[in-house]
């Protein structure tokens, strides 16, 4: 059983104890956020490449002990998914000296193409990792972590200058 205050949004957990879905016991999931009003946690896990959601109770909740790092929520391609922030950072970095996109004329082309008025709303790896010479995989890299960091101003920057 975890205690509430070793929950956070984000961090994996384990389903315990469950008797209305008994079959997700055992599996892991996302903690997703909070829902005050109804004292439980909205989990996502995918199982079958199908994603789904439930409400649980802290107490059919278990962490783990060992801790493996922060999760940020991102969105690929209309798809959402929890990636390790610290994992994906070096990831990120590796590629970014690789391809030498870390370089002034680099950055500058980057951040025209991907604030460009006239660019898509969305960007694709591939068509990323044609106009900058990189592997689509290493594009679907970089552009997880440019996801990630708008993510984390969208959620966390911009509404502390909410508070404000």
């Amino acid at each position: 059983m975890a205690s509430s205050n070793s929950l956070a949004r984000g961090k994996k957990v384990t389903f315990v104890g469950l008797k209305g879905r008994p079959d997700l016991n055992g599996k892991e999931g996302v903690l997703v956020s909070y829902v005050e009003d109804v004292d439980r946690w909205i989990v996502e896990w995918t199982e079958s490449n199908v994603k789904e959601c439930i409400k649980v109770k802290a107490a059919n909740l278990e962490c783990g002990d060992d801790y493996d790092g922060d999760y940020v929520k991102v969105k690929i391609n209309d798809q959402e998914m929890f990636l390790n922030a610290e994992d994906l950072k070096r990831k990120f970095q590796k590629v970014s000296k690789k391809y030498h996109l870390d370089s002034e004329e680099n950055s500058t082309k980057i951040a025209n193409f991907l604030t460009d008025d006239k660019a898509q709303k969305e960007v694709s790896p591939q068509e990323f990792a044609k106009m900058f010479g990189l592997a689509d995989e290493d594009a679907v890299v970089f552009l997880q972590y440019i996801n990630m960091m708008v993510s984390f101003k969208e959620q966390w920057m911009d509404a502390k200058e909410l508070g404000k």
